[in-house]
């Protein structure tokens, strides 16, 4: 009854190109479901989004914001700060997911095509979203303002207005916080300009500066406060949590990508160049090494598909698109899998809420092994960091300084230490999923091993 209530609401006094209202409705609230059942639960917690919540706590328990001003990607880090808690993280995904929907179906009613339908349906009702929600809000977010980049770019290609090339590189200039993939878009789209038409070279050269200005100005500005506050210099794409996925696996998840190409070709001009330009951006992330998922990539090469499709497509080219769709839902469905929660999560949430009985920098770790313990935790003040005035001296001599010692696999000073063999005056308490916990004798127990 409150459904049916909602869609005669959003029907009165909407003109005819809302006829798509209902089914965009009906695929976000999908998604909604998808996410909430999959993301919000409070035992399920990326890696990805362990480091976002871990770096943001102690940015708010030290009051060094630069920390992660300076970390990569900065945006989605910032959107944390006044809810850093895992459903935050879901949250935010689904306000990027419902922005993406909202460029399709903007897209699909422009061009009065029902036919392109297929795309979006079997794409928000396979695993994609919830695998975007769950595991990386920011890849969600880089694909909303690459998607609304595009939408610009295009815009200016047909209007020919300085505003929409201005705008389409300030939106690339907000995505270069969230994915480096927007500064190779902003190179083609700035070289791809002089195709359309016969410009002049200065023009050329002005229409691709004017795009390509805000970009160089969000680099510029990151880069000299990092000089600024640290002394030094950051790397662009430092610190993704994603490798890029095998090109050839992109390549064989997205078969509408390729049957929008085929129709394209059927009537090929210079400006088909501009389609290939997620395909040629994506594959150079591939070789420079700048992460994106699987998940991420697929959603940008199938919708800059559904708008690079031309304006007349014959019956086989509608035939061959609801196919192609097909067949890619099925192939999603079948090789990406659902998230799971795991008994080990469990046991982890159970631990996190169990370190908190510990007094302010009371336990001495290293967040880039342990980063999944702080997030547990919810709260970095009871951590003594590498960050901390005194962490090199505690690391010498931990019983001068604190009374428990977390050690986790990885690359640190900490593991090299103290892994084979506890510090004076400790004794192994617990090891789990690859992590020790020490005690100091004399100390209460914050957590007895499950």
């Amino acid at each position: 009854m409150v459904l049916h209530k909602l869609m005669r609401w959003i029907r009165k006094g909407h003109s005819p190109r809302h006829e798509y209202t209902d089914t965009f409705a009906l695929l976000f609230l999908t998604g909604m479901l998808g996410a909430a059942a999959y993301g919000i639960a409070p035992e399920h917690l990326s890696n990805t989004h362990a480091q976002y919540l871990s770096k943001v706590l102690q940015a708010l328990a030290r009051g060094r914001f630069e920390a992660i001003g300076f970390s990569y990607p900065p945006l989605p880090l910032f959107l944390l700060l006044p809810w850093p808690k895992p459903w935050a993280t879901v949250l935010l995904g689904a306000l990027g997911l419902a922005g993406v929907l909202y460029l399709v179906k903007e897209e699909i009613q422009k061009r009065k095509q029902r036919f392109l339908l297929a795309l979006p349906v079997t794409f928000f009702l396979s695993p994609i979203p919830v695998e975007l929600i769950v595991k990386d809000y920011a890849q969600v977010m880089a694909l909303f303002l690459l998607l609304l980049a595009w939408k610009f770019y295009i815009r200016w290609l047909e209007k020919r207005l300085i505003f929409f090339g201005f705008a389409s590189g300030l939106t690339l200039g907000v995505a270069i916080y969230v994915t480096p993939l927007a500064l190779l878009f902003a190179l083609i789209f700035a070289m791809g300009f002089g195709l359309f038409g016969k410009w002049p070279l200065a023009t050329w050269a002005t229409g691709g500066l004017i795009l390509f200005f805000p970009v160089a100005i969000g680099i510029g500005a990151w880069a000299y406060l990092a000089w600024l506050f640290k002394g030094s210099g950051v790397f662009l794409y430092d610190g993704l949590q994603h490798p890029a996925p095998p090109f050839w696996v992109l390549l064989a998840s997205t078969p509408v990508y390729w049957a929008v190409a085929l129709i394209i070709l059927a009537r090929p001009s210079v400006q088909s160049f501009v389609y290939l330009s997620p395909l040629v951006a994506l594959g150079l992330a591939n070789q420079l090494g700048m992460g994106y998922t699987l998940a991420a990539g697929v959603g940008l090469l199938g919708f800059f598909a559904l708008s690079g499709m031309p304006r007349r497509v014959p019956v086989w080219g509608k035939a061959l698109f609801v196919a192609a769709s097909l067949a890619q839902g099925v192939w999603l469905w079948r090789t990406v899998p659902l998230p799971q929660v795991t008994p080990e999560e469990t046991i982890e949430m159970a631990i996190g809420r169990a370190l908190t009985h510990a007094t302010a920098q009371d336990i001495l770790t290293d967040d880039s092994t342990a980063y999944r313990f702080v997030a547990r935790a919810g709260t970095a003040r009871i951590f003594l960091l590498p960050y901390d005035p005194g962490y090199s001296l505690a690391l010498s001599a931990p019983s001068l300084f604190v009374r428990y010692v977390l050690v986790c696999r990885g690359p640190s000073a900490l593991y090299s230490l103290y892994w084979e063999s506890p510090p004076k005056d400790f004794y192994a308490e617990w090891s789990f999923s690859g992590c020790k916990f020490y005690r100091k004798r004399g100390a209460p127990p914050l957590y007895a091993e499950p």
